[in-house]
Order: C-alpha cells, then structure tokens, then sequence
C-alpha cells in the first residue's frame, strides 16, 4: 500500500479488509507513525516535500520502488531466465 498525506480512507481500508484476511501488509508512507503505518507489518517511510497543498513530491517515493524494483529483478530475474533456458 502507498499512502501520504491525505491519507485516503479508501485505502485504508482496503489496508484493513487484508488484514482481516491475513494478509501481511507493507507499506510505503510519509512516516511509520502514519494510519497506514499502524496498519501495517513493514512500514517504508520516506520524505516528501510539499510545497503548496496540492503539489506533493513523491520523487523519493519513486527512487525507493526503482531500489526495490532493481533489487528484486537482480535477485530473482536471472534465476527465473536461467530455469527457462533449460
């Protein structure tokens, strides 16, 4: 789940309804303090900057998805290739 500031109630609650299901949430949020954060078993925080109400820059949201991103492709991309050449 992604959620900043104003804190969507739609996906709260869908935060919630997973959880009630068993599901293990991670989430990526403004702080770990945040009602996602609460909700969650791993929250990632970052930092924003908003400069006026309605202009939010996420640019550090997106840097931490690319890392994870990479991260998982160099993990497991290779492996999942290798297995399908032979």
């Amino acid at each position: 789940m992604i959620s900043f500031p104003s804190y969507v109630k739609e996906t709260i609650t869908i935060a919630i309804i997973a959880k009630e299901h068993n599901a293990k949430i991670i989430s990526i949020s403004d702080r770990v303090l945040s009602p996602i954060g609460f909700i969650s078993d791993i929250c990632l925080s970052t930092e924003i900057n908003v400069t006026f109400e309605s202009l939010i820059s996420v640019a550090s949201v997106h840097i931490l998805l690319n890392v994870i991103t990479t991260f998982y492709e160099d993990r497991y991309g290779l492996e999942k290739r290798k297995d399908k050449k032979n």
